[in-house]
């Protein structure tokens, strides 16, 4: 008696077969259903995985826009057949440092698979890629075959790209006759809410994913995930300064909120620049869009808090973001401003659960446990601010 072999264990980092061993058809990632690719009908001269339009280059600093050519945020949602029993990811790299001493070649410059449980309807971590060159070609998702009780055949699947490196290929690929290949994801695919509003996060290298295992744990990836709405990572590391000439290539995303959230970078330049940058940069944004829901966010500590004593730069940084929101309040009182204090972020564990250098890497970014905390923090925030009016 013939017996359907189970299938066979996915190893961290699994190669794609050599060509002749199994064909695989694969689909280019920007022919599926690209998510938060905002300004993607811009000619690139590069890299077609961008997070400013090409219009930028030149006009926003040289830092911005070299960190605007990393992919965080972006992902691919697609569907397959039902007889798909493997998944793959192939790409290429535009930065050969794959890592970073405080974060893994997993976060910095992997691919993470999500999929979503058909009978549930959550979306579930599948795969990440462990790259070893700028080159990577791996299997993400090995499914057991028809009949194996307790197994799951999910057909709506999410690839997010890589936080802090950027890549100028990618595709999705199935083994040939497998009842065909990748298909974009129709609607708002299967609960995404890709048919939303996005929530625009103008932030520094926490925001970016600083410093997640895996790209689906960025705290902008889950809150995307549990709020059924996309949230568009403009995190740039190192150089969140409340900086105008980036925030005008914002306001052209048509969202439903915008975050502003650029401490710690800010605060080591002074409680004078925070207040008067944070303040241009309200006005802009309140005459520009005077309608939309803007969150001012005061960031998290940093280092080893228990030593500082209470006249900190942070703590410095963060009186000067009160006060330039009690400004913009008092000069655009009918403006839809809200101001929320990230140190609430660590100070929601319950006690003895976990302390705040147990979540982060060396006490600032935080770790995917971190990121959890984040996300925990800000979903019921960000739900009351886009509840329906009653």
């Amino acid at each position: 008696m013939l017996v359907a072999a189970a299938a066979a264990p996915l190893t961290f980092g699994t190669p794609c077969p050599a060509p002749n061993v199994t064909k695989i058809d694969f689909v280019e990632a920007h022919s599926l259903t690209l998510v938060n690719s905002h300004f993607d009908a811009d000619p690139v001269k590069r890299f077609p995985y961008h997070r400013l339009p090409a219009a930028a280059e030149g006009v926003v600093r040289s830092s911005i826009w070299d960190l605007s050519l990393q992919t965080a945020g972006f992902a691919v949602a697609f569907e397959t057949d039902a007889a798909v029993r493997s998944i793959y990811v192939e790409y290429n790299l535009t930065h050969e440092s794959l890592g970073m001493v405080h974060m893994p070649a997993t976060g910095v410059s992997g691919a993470d698979l999500w999929a979503q449980d058909p009978a549930s309807g959550t979306w579930r971590w599948v795969g990440t890629t462990a790259p070893s060159a700028t080159h990577v070609c791996q299997q993400l998702a090995a499914l057991q075959p028809p009949g194996t009780a307790g197994a799951v055949h999910p057909t709506r699947w999410l690839l997010y790209f890589p936080l802090y490196n950027g890549v100028s290929t990618l595709r999705i690929g199935v083994p040939a006759g497998a009842g065909g290949p990748p298909t974009p994801c129709a609607g708002d695919c299967g609960g995404l809410g890709l048919t939303s509003k996005p929530i625009v996060w103008y932030g520094s290298s926490i925001a970016q994913g600083a410093c997640a295992s895996k790209p689906g744990d960025a705290y902008t990836n889950a809150i995307s995930r549990a709020l059924r709405r996309p949230v568009s990572n403009f995190g740039f590391s190192g150089n969140c300064f409340f900086e105008t000439d980036v925030m005008r290539y914002l306001l052209e995303v048509d969202a439903a909120a915008y975050v502003v959230d650029c401490d710690p970078n800010s605060d080591a330049r002074g409680p004078d620049f925070v207040y008067n940058s944070s303040l241009a940069l309200g006005r802009l944004m309140l005459s520009t869009k005077p309608s939309a829901a803007i969150v001012v966010v005061s960031g998290t500590k940093e280092g080893a808090v228990w030593l500082q004593g209470d006249d900190t730069e942070h703590a410095r940084g963060n009186a000067a973001i009160r006060k330039a929101y009690a400004a913009l309040a008092a000069e655009f009182p009918r403006a839809r401003l809200t101001l929320v204090d990230g140190d609430g972020i660590y100070a929601q564990q319950p006690e003895d659960e976990h302390v705040f250098w147990e979540m982060t890497v060396m006490g600032t970014h935080p770790s995917s446990l971190g990121m959890e905390r984040f996300t925990r923090f800000w979903v019921p925030k960000l739900q009351k601010l886009l509840a329906p009016a009653v």
